[in-house]
């Protein structure tokens, strides 16, 4: 997680892209994968997945 002037950051692989998957199939459990994924995106105002480009989360982010 990186805080700038105007925005925070955040660096993860909690998603592929910004598309998901939904359920990561790596994921040794996904109540704790939904439980980080909302916990960053109460505080992402960009993320950038392990394997995409960066993304504005928004509604449709998987959670």
């Amino acid at each position: 997680m990186v805080g700038t002037p105007d925005q925070v950051v955040v660096l993860t692989h909690l998603w592929w892209t910004d598309q998901g998957p939904l359920e990561d199939p790596y994921a040794p459990d996904l109540d704790v994968l939904r439980i980080q994924r909302e916990r960053v995106l109460e505080l992402a105002d960009l993320v950038v997945p392990g394997h995409g480009p960066s993304f504005i989360p928004g509604p449709r982010t998987p959670r």
